[in-house]
C-alpha cells in the first residue's frame, strides 16, 4: 500500500476506532529501548522487562497474521500511537511515538524466531496525524497457521510452544485457537495461496520437459516454436538470476557481505561500493526503472532474512522418540534456523556442538586401557547432509529443508530431485555403495559462493562436487554402519543415515563390564527427582546438558576458571594455580593444572569422568600482542574481554585502541579497549612473541614436562591427582541441584 493511501487508511481507522481480529491499537509504544541501567541488579530487571516487552510484541503480531475464522485475507494493522477510544469530544486520541528505534527486520526477526513456520513478511511506516505520529506495522494475508516454536514471555501471561494465537472478533481478547478452530482457519488460508500454487504446477510441469526430447521434424514450425518457448520458460524459472525483490541497503547480511569481501583481495574489487560488489557477483540486477534488485540467489545468500520474501527458505530441526520405521508422535524437540543460508549452516552446526543432541558410545580402548568416545554418526556425514540439502535443494518448491532425529536414524529432505551429469537418472531408491553420485548444480552460483566463503573452522562450506557424498560414505562405513540410503522424485530428496543404535548398545553391554576399581577416573553418580515419573534413562540423556551446565555454573561461583565448555565436555582449571616458571615467562605464558569433566553414562548409571589436562595460556593483552603479531593473527580467535565483568568472545575487529568482540554472553557485538581483551592464540604464537623478547623457553619441553608426558610414573600421578580432584569435588562443589524446564 502507497504511503498516502496508508495514511488515508488510518486516518478512517483512528476518527473510528474498533478493535476487530485483524485491528489493534496501542496508545504507548513497547517498552523495548528503555535505557540501560547501571547496576547489576537494576540490568538484570531491565533484560527481564525488555524480553516480555518483546514478548508482547511478537503476540500482537501473530495473532493477527492468524486472525479469526472468516479473516484469512484481511489485512493485519497493529497501530502504535492512537487508542480504541475517542477522546470526550469525539476526536481520535494520538500520542506522538517519536523517532521510533525499531526496523522492519528487527521486527520480522524477533516474530519469526517465534514462529513456525516463519511470517513472510511485514511494512513498517511511520504516519503523521493531526501533526502526531504513529507507528504503523501492516501485516499482509499470510497462507499460513503460524504457531509459537517456543515459549512466549509477556507482561502478563506466558504461552507454551505449538500455541496457534488468535484475536476474538472484536479484538479484546487475545487466546489460544481450538483444534476445529485451526483446521478452518488452515483452509481458509490456503485458498490465498492457490494461485501460487497453480503457477507452481505449471513450473513443475514445464521442468519435466527438455528441448531435446521433444520429438517431431526439425522443419516442424509448430515443434520448434515449442522448444524455444521451453527454453525461454526454463531461463525464467530455472536460473537463480531470475529478480526477487527491490534491493535494500538495510535488508544486507553485514557480516556475510564482509566475509565475502575478504575472498577477493584485489585493489579494484576492494574499492567497488557494496552495490558494485554485490552487481558485479550477480547478487544484483536492474530493473526497467534503473533500480538495483536482488536476484534470488543473491538475496537467500546476501540478505540477513531471506524468509521475509522466500518464507520456506529455513532449515527446520525436529526429534522423534521413537525409531524411524515406527509411528511417531509430536516431536520432543523443534527449532528453525533461519536468516541468510550461511548463517543458517552456522547455527545449526553450532547447536549440534553444544546441545549434544546426538549419542556418544564410550567402549573399551583395546590399546592403552581406559574408554574412547565413538559417535553416533560421523560430524562429516552429518554435516555433509545438511550442506548438500542447502546447495542443491530447489528454491522454487515452498517446503523448507527438514532436518528429522529418530532413536535410530537421522533423515534429512530436501525440494526438488538429484540432477545428475549427461541427463543420467538415478533410481528412485539407492545406497551410496552401489550408486556414485556425480551432481551437476541446479544452482551454480549459490555453489559458486560456498566454495569460496569459508566457515566458521576455516574451510569452504562446499568441497568439489561428488566428493562430499564419498566423504560420507567412508566415514560411515568406517564406523561399521550402513552407507547413506537415498530416496528421489521430482518433488524432493531425501537421505537416511542409520545408526544401528539398539545393535551398537547391545553390543556394548554384552562387552563391557564398568568396575569402580578398574578405571579410577569414573566416579559415580546418585540422582535425586522431585518427579518420580521422568526416571527413565532417556530423560537423563535429554537433561544431561542442563546438568553439566549447572556444574559449570557451581565451578565458577567456586572459584574455577572454565577454560572450554563444547560437546557436553567442560575443562576446567582453579583461577590463580599456575605452576610458575621464571618471572619473564610469567608475564608471558602460564601454565594451569587443568580437569577435563564429562557425564558418562554405562548402562543405565551415571558417572563423572575426570581427567588430568594441563592448559597452556597466554596472559597477554591484544595491545601487548599487536607489536609484534600482526592483526589478522587475532581475527576469530576466542578471547576473554572486560566488558561489565569478564566475558568469553571471539574477536572480530582489532586495532590498538580498540578491539570488536563478539560476547557469546550477549550474543551481540561490542567494543572494548584493546588492553582489557586477552585473546587464546595459538602455542606457536606465544613461542613467537617469546622469542620477540629474547625470552628463553623449550615450549614444546615444557609442556610435555607439566602434562606428565615425562613422568615415569605418570599413571599413579595421574590417578592422585584425579583422585584428589573428585574428593574436593564432592565435599565443595556437589550436590548441585538442577532445574530442567522442558
Amino acid at each position: 500500500m502507497e504511503k498516502e493511501a496508508l495514511k488515508q487508511k488510518m486516518s478512517e481507522l483512528v476518527s473510528q476506532p474498533r478493535e476487530t481480529a485483524k485491528v489493534d491499537f496501542k496508545i504507548q509504544m513497547y517498552k523495548i529501548y528503555e535505557p540501560k541501567p547501571k547496576e547489576q541488579e537494576e540490568i538484570k530487571k531491565w533484560n527481564e522487562v525488555k524480553e516480555k516487552q518483546w514478548g508482547e510484541l511478537v503476540k500482537d503480531v501473530l495473532s493477527l497474521a492468524n486472525g479469526n475464522v472468516g479473516y484469512a485475507r484481511d489485512w493485519g494493522y497493529l497501530i502504535i500511537g492512537a487508542d480504541d477510544k475517542l477522546k470526550k469530544d469525539g476526536t481520535p486520541n494520538l500520542q506522538d511515538v517519536g523517532d521510533v528505534q525499531l526496523t522492519q527486520t528487527q521486527i520480522l526477526e524477533k516474530v519469526n524466531s517465534y514462529s513456525n513456520p516463519p511470517l513472510p513478511n511485514l511494512i513498517c511506516d511511520t504516519i503523521e496525524l493531526e501533526g502526531k505520529r504513529i507507528f504503523v506495522i501492516s501485516i499482509p494475508p499470510s497462507p499460513y497457521l503460524h504457531q509459537l516454536s517456543k515459549q512466549l514471555k509477556t507482561p502478563k501471561k506466558e504461552f507454551s510452544p505449538y500455541t496457534v494465537l488468535i484475536r476474538r472478533g472484536d479484538g479484546e481478547e487475545i487466546r489460544e485457537a481450538s483444534p476445529e478452530e485451526q483446521e478452518v482457519i488452515k483452509k481458509e488460508k490456503q485458498t490465498i495461496n492457490l494461485a501460487q500454487n497453480d503457477v507452481q504446477s505449471d513450473i513443475n510441469a514445464c521442468n519435466n520437459l527438455s528441448v531435446t526430447n521433444i520429438k517431431g521434424s526439425g522443419d516442424n514450425p509448430d515443434i520448434e516454436q515449442l522448444r524455444l518457448t521451453i527454453q525461454q520458460y526454463q531461463k525464467i524459472v530455472d536460473r537463480e538470476q531470475a529478480p526477487c525483490c527491490l534491493y535494500r541497503a538495510e535488508d544486507l547480511d553485514q557480516g556475510v557481505l564482509e566475509e565475502f569481501r575478504r575472498v577477493d583481495t584485489d585493489d579494484e574489487i576492494l574499492e567497488l561500493n557494496d552495490e558494485q560488489l554485490l552487481y558485479n557477483a550477480g547478487a544484483l540486477d536492474v530493473d526497467a526503472s534503473n533500480k538495483y534488485v536482488f536476484t534470488k540467489v543473491g538475496y537467500l545468500f546476501f540478505a540477513a532474512n531471506p524468509q521475509r520474501k522466500l518464507p520456506w527458505s529455513y532449515i527446520r530441526l525436529l526429534r522423534f522418540a521413537t525409531n524411524v520405521s515406527e509411528e511417531r508422535n509430536l516431536p520432543t524437540l523443534e527449532r528453525n534456523f533461519t536468516g541468510s543460508i550461511t548463517k543458517q549452516v552456522r547455527d545449526i552446526r553450532t547447536f549440534f556442538q553444544d546441545s549434544g543432541l546426538f549419542k556418544i558410545y564410550s567402549k573399551r580402548n583395546p590399546v592403552g586401557g581406559g574408554f574412547i568416545d565413538e559417535p553416533e554418526y560421523p560430524q562429516i556425514a552429518i554435516d555433509e547432509a545438511i550442506v548438500n540439502a542447502v546447495a542443491h535443494r530447489d528454491y522454487d518448491i515452498n517446503f523448507p529443508i527438514e532436518c528429522e532425529y529418530y532413536k535410530d536414524a537421522f533423515i534429512v529432505r530436501n525440494a526438488g530431485r538429484i540432477i545428475q551429469r549427461n541427463g543420467v537418472i538415478v533410481p528412485e531408491h539407492f545406497s551410496l555403495d552401489d550408486t556414485v553420485l556425480i551432481s551437476t548444480p541446479r544452482n551454480p552460483k549459490l555453489i559458486e559462493w560456498l566454495k569460496q566463503v569459508k566457515d566458521q573452522r576455516g574451510k569452504a562450506f562446499v568441497r568439489a562436487l561428488s566428493e562430499g557424498t564419498k566423504r560420507m560414505c567412508k566415514e560411515m562405513v568406517a564406523l561399521e554402519l550402513p552407507p547413506p540410503d537415498y530416496k528421489t522424485n521430482k518433488e524432493q530428496t531425501q537421505v537416511t543415515l542409520f545408526s544401528k543404535a539398539a545393535e551398537r548398545e547391545a553390543a556394548l553391554q554384552a562387552s563391557t563390564i564398568v568396575r569402580g576399581t578398574e578405571f579410577a577416573n569414573l566416579f559415580s553418580l546418585q540422582f535425586t527427582l522431585t518427579d518420580e515419573n521422568k526416571s527413565d534413562p532417556e530423560y537423563f540423556r535429554q537433561v544431561e546438558r542442563d546438568i553439566i551446565s549447572s556444574l559449570r555454573d557451581i565451578l565458577v561461583g567456586h572459584g574455577w576458571y572454565i577454560d572450554r565448555f563444547k560437546y557436553g565436555k567442560l575443562i576446567v582449571h582453579r583461577q590463580k594455580s599456575h605452576i610458575s616458571q621464571s618471572e619473564k615467562v610469567d608475564k608471558i605464558v602460564r601454565f594451569y593444572p587443568g580437569y577435563e569433566l564429562q557425564l558418562r553414562r554405562y548402562f543405565n548409571t551415571y558417572y563423572l569422568c575426570i581427567d588430568y589436562t594441563l592448559q597452556v595460556k597466554n596472559i597477554c593483552n591484544v595491545s601487548f600482542l599487536l607489536n609484534i603479531l600482526e592483526p589478522k593473527y587475532l581475527i576469530d580467535k576466542h578471547a576473554m574481554a572486560q566488558w561489565n565483568g569478564w566475558h568469553l568472545g571471539k574477536i572480530t575487529a582489532v586495532n590498538l585502541e580498540w578491539t570488536t568482540v563478539y560476547l557469546f554472553d550477549f550474543d551481540k557485538e561490542e567494543q572494548v579497549p584493546s588492553n582489557k581483551v586477552i585473546p587464546n592464540i595459538h602455542k606457536s604464537l606465544i613461542q613467537q612473541v617469546l622469542q620477540a623478547y629474547n625470552i628463553y623457553l623449550d615450549l614444546q619441553k615444557a609442556i610435555k614436562k607439566h602434562s606428565l608426558s615425562l613422568e615415569p610414573n605418570a599413571g599413579r600421578v595421574r590417578f592422585e591427582k584425579t583422585q584428589a580432584i573428585a574428593n574436593e569435588l564432592a565435599q565443595t562443589i556437589f550436590p548441585i541441584f538442577v532445574m530442567v524446564f522442558r
